[in-house]
């Protein structure tokens, strides 16, 4: 997560799952993060590899990162008092909408989430 966390009104640090939607091929890209505001800037750079895996990094070299081509949205936003135990909520919360819109089959992302860290499939998964 960033070195700078959102941290709202209350005291509690704030994050968001939000969505990338490709107005071309109609595919999304689903990610996570606890500044929303930094996250969406290093959108905006074209060249970067860092963003997110392999699927986006490829989509926004070929079609660009401009507003006419992806839209962005807040799937949704989370808030608690311990920053890990939002971050813990924040990779559930994006492993939902991740599976809950198919996004890796029909979609950006190259896997199900930084919420599948530490798990590893069994035969009937694969």
């Amino acid at each position: 997560m960033s070195k700078n966390p959102k941290i709202d009104t209350n005291g509690n640090y704030e994050g968001v799952v939000y969505m990338y939607f490709n107005t071309i091929t109609k595919k999304s890209y689903i990610g996570l993060t606890d500044n929303e505001e930094n996250r969406r800037k290093r959108w905006k750079i074209k060249n970067t590899n860092s963003y997110g895996g392999k699927k986006i990094t490829e989509a926004r070299k070929m079609y660009g990162v401009d507003d006419s081509v992806w839209t962005y949205s807040v799937l949704e936003k989370i808030t608690d008092p311990n920053h890990d135990e939002l971050n813990k909520k924040l990779r559930k919360a994006e492993t939902k909408w991740i599976r809950e819109l198919d996004t890796v089959n029909n979609g950006y992302n190259s896997s199900y989430g930084s919420g599948m860290q530490g798990l590893t499939h069994n035969k009937e998964s694969r």
